[in-house]
């Protein structure tokens, strides 16, 4: 072998050698590239997620600040409701009273008339009995 055909041999050898370096190389970095790709891949659906997220926690502050105000409107209502029951419930208390006391007062009056027609009846039999003496002295 000469040294020409030696320092050849050598070349095409590191020529291999770096071929075959170069195409793992090419291996690694398209390994890496699909790598990359799917972690990108994944961060871009996170992505996705997190602004339909974001989203939906707009929705849901508007969602409550409107429950917020209809809370108030109906905490509103509901006090000049109560408040209404109270007066309801103080009229119905007073008109009970008032009925309380006008049948104590029908009962008096009741009483009263009972006592006015038994008067009626004595001063009738009085006058009757009159009449029937009058009667019989005309008569005598």
């Amino acid at each position: 072998m000469s040294g020409e055909n030696f320092g050849l041999k050598i070349e095409f050898i590191v020529v291999d050698i770096v071929k075959n370096r170069f195409r793992e190389i090419i291996v690694e970095v398209d390994r890496l590239m699909k790598e990359k790709n799917a972690i990108k891949n994944g961060f871009d659906l996170q992505c996705e997620e997190l602004n339909r997220l974001k989203e939906f926690v707009i929705l849901l502050e508007e969602k409550e600040s409107n429950l917020e105000i209809l809370i108030v409107e109906l905490k509103s209502e509901n006090d000049g409701l109560v408040k209404e029951k109270r007066l309801r419930e103080n009229f119905i208390e007073g008109v009970k009273k008032e009925k309380i006391d006008l049948e104590k007062m029908i009962e008096e009056k009741k009483k009263e008339i009972d006592i006015l027609n038994q008067e009626i009846k004595e001063l009738l039999s009085v006058k009757h009995k009159s009449i029937c003496n009058r009667t019989q002295r005309t008569f005598s």
